[in-house]
């Protein structure tokens, strides 16, 4: 299929393909020079477009097929061969891609630098309102098909009353990201005065829990004497890991303490990080967790 739009051949058919977009109906003149500038790309059906989250800088002539718009998981809309992708996230340089595009079909697109397009476009103001009438109607279809949720990853991080220092210390890392919002769970009882219900309602807002997995407590098992972490963190991340998932239920593990974890814990995230040194080993352990968060976005 891109061999239709590609090149000097396929340039009647791009500049076709164009001249029907929603903002270019009114202007051949554009079309013209849109025709000539950018890279023609195929994109198979089931391949992401645009990831929500990404920084890239690219906008989209859609010149054929069809894709889905999914914001936080949820499908919100969908956007065909007549139409602009990818100019929300250009206005502002610090925003990131709002949402994520999956081709629905076999499709192909005209890839344009966002810099060419201005440059291209200069002072057309039947342009540019053009823009920002077809802004206001896909806003108000996402408000309208969209429910409540975060504006933002949420992670939620739970430990004991001696780990809450490790938690503090991640809040305060993960912080300095404005994309991400941290709540830490300061809430401790004894198991027997469990706030249960308190604790269900952090984990419906959060999109990942963090557990810190300190060796709090000494256990005896076959006359051997380990570490393993307070009760209250294990009831924790299990409550996390039925509520969210695996995917979305992480454990920082402290690498000088030889702690005491269940035996069938294959395939979930371990974080490690040092006790003793928490100035060097937060920002590490932040890292992992925000490439983490960036990979699952938030919960759908």
């Amino acid at each position: 299929m891109k061999d239709r739009f590609e090149g000097a051949d396929g340039r009647p058919a791009r500049l076709d393909a164009l001249q029907r977009q929603k903002l270019l109906r009114r202007n051949d003149g554009l079309a013209e020079k849109l025709a000539d500038m950018g890279e023609v790309v195929e994109c198979p059906k089931g391949e992401v477009l645009i990831r929500e989250g990404g920084t890239d800088t690219e906008v989209f002539f859609i010149l054929a097929g069809r894709f889905e718009v999914r914001v936080k998981g949820t499908k919100v809309a969908e956007r065909s061969h007549d139409t602009l992708v990818g100019e929300i996230a250009n206005l502002r340089p610090s925003r990131r891609r709002s949402a994520t595009l999956t081709a629905l079909e076999d499709s192909v697109v005209l890839k344009v630098n966002f810099k060419d397009l201005k440059a291209a476009v200069q002072g057309d103001a039947s342009f540019w309102q053009a823009m920002a009438d077809e802004m206001a109607e896909r806003l108000a279809e996402r408000n309208a098909t969209l429910p409540d949720g975060n504006e933002r990853p949420r992670v939620l991080v739970v430990s004991s009353s001696e780990g809450l220092k490790t938690a503090r210390a991640l809040r305060q890392e993960l912080g300095k990201d404005e994309d991400i919002e941290v709540e830490v769970w300061e809430q401790i009882f004894a198991i027997s005065s469990y706030p249960l219900d308190a604790l269900e309602e952090a984990m419906k807002r959060a999109d990942f829990v963090v557990a810190i997995m300190r060796g709090d407590d000494i256990v005896v098992s076959r006359e051997m004497e380990s570490r393993a972490p307070r009760d209250n963190v294990i009831l924790e991340y299990g409550m996390a890991l039925g509520k969210l998932g695996r995917n979305r239920t992480l454990m920082m593990v402290p690498k000088e303490i030889q702690t005491k974890l269940a035996s069938d814990n294959s395939g979930l995230t371990y974080v490690p990080y040092t006790e003793r040194d928490l100035k060097v080993s937060i920002p590490l352990a932040g890292d992992r967790i925000r490439e983490h968060v960036e990979l699952r976005g938030m919960k759908g």
